[in-house]
């Protein structure tokens, strides 16, 4: 009986340290992170793209609105599909009748959402971003230069730097005006 009380006691005290190490292990695990275990990440409060009628002006501000708030929801898109509908819900006008011929049964055809922009880009895009925007700098310096221009014609007129009382701008009536 001694015996048996001892092989007894041997054993409880075997499975009490098996019991142990499986806690710890358990604890362990739960602190991990693993497709159960994941963390639901906050989506980021992100506003949503405005609607898009096919405007060329309006173009851009809604790509790049469009691109961060599914960057910045990822789980609230988790495939292509969700993102593209999100994106056809804020379509309008042109741009809704550009894209509704890619729509068959519930489902956008595009294999990514860059294709996507890319129909929008070749419908309503600047054929020539380059050359506008090289245009639009240059307005931009002509516009400055003429300010400068009236600008130091009103300072000419404040401080008393006129002309010869011969001079076209001396008499006011052909002065530079705004």
């Amino acid at each position: 009986m001694v015996g048996d009380n001892t092989a007894y006691a041997a054993r409880v005290t075997r499975l009490e340290g098996d019991l142990t190490r499986e806690r710890a292990i358990s604890a362990r695990l739960a602190t991990l992170e693993g497709p159960g275990h994941a963390p639901e990440p906050k989506p980021e409060d992100i506003p949503d793209p405005d609607d898009f009628d096919g405007t060329r002006a309006n173009l851009r501000p809604f790509l790049m609105k469009l691109r961060l708030k599914i960057a910045g929801n990822a789980t609230r898109f988790p495939n292509v599909q969700h993102q593209l509908r999100y994106a056809f819900g804020f379509l309008k006008g042109d741009a809704y009748a550009t894209i509704e011929p890619h729509l068959v049964n519930d489902r956008l055809n595009f294999a990514t959402l860059e294709e996507f922009t890319q129909v929008l880009k070749m419908a309503f895009g600047d054929p020539d971003e380059t050359r506008t925007a090289a245009l639009e700098l240059l307005l931009g310096f002509l516009c400055w230069d003429l300010r400068r221009v009236r600008e130091a014609g009103r300072a000419r007129t404040r401080l008393g730097f006129g002309f010869r009382s011969g001079d076209w701008e001396s008499t006011g009536a052909h002065g530079i005006r705004d």
